[in-house]
């Protein structure tokens, strides 16, 4: 029987001191629950230097004809003998 009652005892020991840890874990949870809440805080205020930029403006010019054009015989930009001479024949739909 006093050994039944030695386990009884140890075993409250170990009870006592898991609801101890298991209480710190709590409050370290909540701490963290809050602190993650909290809204950030602003970056602190430092002194912006502000420059002026000028630029003298720059005229372009626009053209209608393209700068670069394909001679004719060469469809869509290919040599005439990229796919073996062969040209696909299309009939307009009527």
């Amino acid at each position: 029987m006093e050994q039944v009652e030695q386990e009884n005892t140890e075993l409250r020991e170990q009870v006592s001191t898991l609801q101890a840890e298991v209480e710190k874990l709590s409050a370290l949870v909540s701490s963290m629950v809050v602190a993650r809440n909290q809204p950030p805080t602003p970056p602190p205020l430092q002194a912006t230097v502000i420059s002026e930029i000028v630029s003298a403006p720059i005229s372009a010019t626009f053209t209608s004809t393209p700068q670069y054009t394909m001679p004719q015989g060469y469809p869509w930009g290919m040599p005439l003998d990229f796919n073996g001479g062969f040209r696909p024949y299309v009939s307009e739909l009527q």
